[in-house]
């Protein structure tokens, strides 16, 4: 689902049954998505975008950053977190609509991200993660721990297949497409996405993950 505050910043670029996919495997308001492109945050308005969404404390964060690529990264996934934070949050209370201003994007000495409000509150039960690849950014957040990747499908899968992609998992995808970039593709950034979900309790390795069926 899309934050309500997506059309100030995000194109609607999930697909329709992308969004009822994960409604269904995430039920009861659990889980909110928001992906963009980058490039929307270099149309000029950065500074007007950059102070809608950010609050000082990100500002001097954001501001860290001397490559314009990087800053644009970094300021599209903190968005698209903060779309998909507030949707759950505002969900569960009603009674007062927070804005971008009310939440901090953090991470820790992992360099996981997590949610902080009012400079003092964080929330235990809700688990938020970024991904970015070419020009391309994604946020969830959920009730419980989650992952989230997002990949060029480019000819570099092809190139360190052997490192997370074993012979019984290719059977598998194979099923599901004959097109090999886009099977590799999705092994990668579901393996990846696992390893963000479960890394605040152990970081594991690509091939310590086995796919044993597929639902795509």
């Amino acid at each position: 689902m899309l934050s309500p505050f997506s059309n100030q910043f995000s194109s609607p670029l999930l697909p329709d049954n992308l969004q009822q996919l994960i409604r269904a495997q995430a039920p009861g308001n659990r889980l909110a998505i928001a992906i963009t492109d980058t490039r929307v945050s270099r149309n000029g308005q950065e500074k007007s975008i950059e102070n809608i969404w950010l609050t000082d404390e990100e500002l001097q964060q954001l501001n860290r950053f001397s490559f314009d690529k990087r800053r644009a990264e970094w300021l599209s996934g903190r968005i698209c977190a903060k779309q998909a934070a507030l949707e759950l949050l505002n969900i569960a209370d009603d009674s007062r609509v927070m804005q971008p201003h009310d939440i901090v994007i953090e991470t820790n000495l992992a360099g996981r991200p997590y949610l902080r409000v009012n400079s003092t509150t964080s929330f235990s039960d809700l688990d938020i993660s970024i991904s970015h690849s070419h020009d391309m950014a994604v946020s969830i957040a959920a009730r419980g721990l989650c992952g989230v990747d997002i990949q060029l499908l480019n000819d570099t899968l092809f190139k360190v297949r052997q490192k997370y992609c074993d012979d019984s998992e290719a059977a598998i995808l194979d099923v599901i497409t004959d097109d090999q970039l886009l099977q590799l593709g999705r092994l990668w950034v579901g393996k990846e996405a696992v390893r963000k979900c479960l890394s605040p309790i152990q970081l594991l390795g690509f091939l310590e993950i086995q796919l044993e069926r597929s639902t795509i």
